[in-house]
């Protein structure tokens, strides 16, 4: 394989030198460079070179192919991956499993499933086409997991088993995850339990998150929390993503002292809170009116050496207008404005909201605000 662009400029120019005098590339070089373009995503070069292969009358083999379909697939681009399939059956070379895979992939990333499926029905009524696998199956499952089709993704998962294929957790991950898109918590908990209960299964915290998602899209913050201590029981250790789906299930509720709590307990077990963390809990405090508690929570963010962006500077914001603290606003906004940060119409409504609380009203900085928000464009 090449390494870097160096060696990849430096083989194509030997191999451009070597077609201008009249010679033959070595197959090799031209599926080195064909390899490194479908690495990259780059369809147009890899058939470039595939071309050029042909053009120097040197026969291209099964890689040379599967390379430039790859290449397709990771531009998305089912129609080419499909015609060089079909060049490929026209020369006279046998397509892999992987060839198959890779147009069927192509397919699934385009959107066109129902068009990967047909590939697969073919095979399953044709043998001598191709033998559908673990990744074809699976590719179908993920599309339909994406697109929040759990009927469907789980319609393929049993067609794996009766296909003899035994599902890993790549298939029960991704139907697990189309339950919780769909908000399907009593599905992405059976699945789970599947997973828990096979013994050629192994969950990891990636389906535990996504069952614990389920729960949080669904509102259901007590679901939340069990799974993630079921997650612990079973020996899996919950992740900065789990806390932080957590604390979200909590900020739904409106319960600061359990966003708190589960703050506190992931810095105690040496899990690392990043920005989303501190900002969700700093908005749960915000939407309660509970300023000190933001503020507090701003500077253990700060001492934790996570830079605070304009969105945690919007939930202060926030929670100032809601105590009529219009001049803690006014100074936020100067001093985003100071450091070059794009501010939005958000901080005004904060500052316009502060000056209405305030006790007195403000009415005149009330409407001066709102003449500076116009100014700005927002």
């Amino acid at each position: 394989a090449l390494q870097g662009e160096g060696q990849l400029r430096e083989l194509q120019e030997q191999v451009i030198a070597l077609l201008a005098h009249g010679g033959q590339p070595d197959r090799n070089s031209i599926n080195m460079l064909i390899h490194a373009y479908s690495s990259r995503g780059d369809f147009h070069m890899a058939e470039y070179w595939l071309d050029a292969m042909v053009r120097a009358g040197t026969r291209p083999s099964g890689v040379s192919f599967a390379s430039v379909i790859n290449a397709c697939a990771q531009g998305r681009d089912p129609s080419r991956a499909e015609q060089w399939l079909g060049k490929m059956v026209d020369q006279g070379t046998n397509p892999s499993q992987h060839c198959f895979n890779a147009v069927i992939n192509a397919c699934a990333k385009a959107g066109h499933v129902d068009r990967a499926e047909e590939w697969v029905r073919a095979a399953k009524k044709d043998s001598a086409l191709f033998q559908p696998n673990v990744v074809s199956y699976n590719t179908l499952i993920n599309a339909h997991a994406r697109a929040g089709h759990v009927e469907r993704a789980e319609y393929w998962l049993h067609e794996m088993v009766d296909a003899q294929l035994i599902p890993n957790e790549v298939s029960l991950g991704s139907v697990i995850n189309a339950c919780a898109e769909a908000e399907n918590v009593a599905k992405a908990e059976m699945w789970l339990e599947v997973m828990v209960t096979e013994s050629w299964l192994q969950p990891n915290e990636i389906s535990y998150n996504a069952v614990i998602k389920a729960c949080v899209r669904a509102g259901s913050m007590s679901g939340a929390e069990q799974w993630a201590r079921r997650m612990t029981e079973d020996g899996i250790a919950m992740t900065p993503v789990t806390y932080n789906l957590i604390i979200s299930a909590c900020a739904r509720s409106g319960d600061i002292c359990r966003a708190e709590a589960h703050l506190a307990e992931m810095l105690s077990r040496g899990c690392a809170a990043n920005k989303i963390t501190y900002n969700t809990v700093i908005n749960t405090c915000a939407t309660k009116g509970e300023a000190k508690r933001a503020e507090m929570w701003l500077q253990h963010m700060i001492s934790s050496g996570i830079e605070p962006d304009v969105v945690t500077y919007g939930a202060i914001c926030k929670a100032y207008a809601r105590e009529g603290s219009h001049g803690k606003v006014q100074r936020i906004i100067d001093s985003l404005d100071s450091k070059g940060l794009r501010i939005n119409e958000y901080f005004y409504a904060s500052l316009i909201g502060a000056c209405s609380s305030a006790r007195p009203p403000q009415p005149n900085l009330a409407e001066r605000a709102f003449r500076q928000c116009m100014q700005r464009g927002f």
